[in-house]
């Protein structure tokens, strides 16, 4: 498959490419080591509020629920502002 040659007025900025990449790279490990401390510590959650698992759970599914629907916010604000409008 050959790759079209006329771009029109889309520049791909390599660099500004990695500089993303960097920025959410570490993003992403930083979201998967915090639900990594929140699962273990369910257990003391539950012992300290005096709730069952199933309350419990609660607590993860708002966390990820909350992550779920900020994510296309944050895109559509990206989209309206720019890239650094929305990142301030």
């Amino acid at each position: 498959m050959e790759v079209p040659k006329d771009r029109g007025n889309q520049d791909y900025d390599l660099k500004y490419a990695y500089k993303a990449l960097m920025v959410l790279a570490p993003l992403a490990i930083v979201v998967m080591y915090t639900e990594g401390m929140l699962i273990p510590s369910l257990v003391k959650i539950e012992d300290d509020f005096g709730v069952n698992a199933a309350q419990v759970s609660w607590v993860l599914t708002v966390y990820l629920l909350t992550g779920s629907v900020m994510n296309p916010i944050a895109g559509k604000l990206g989209d309206i502002f720019g890239k650094k409008g929305s990142s301030l």
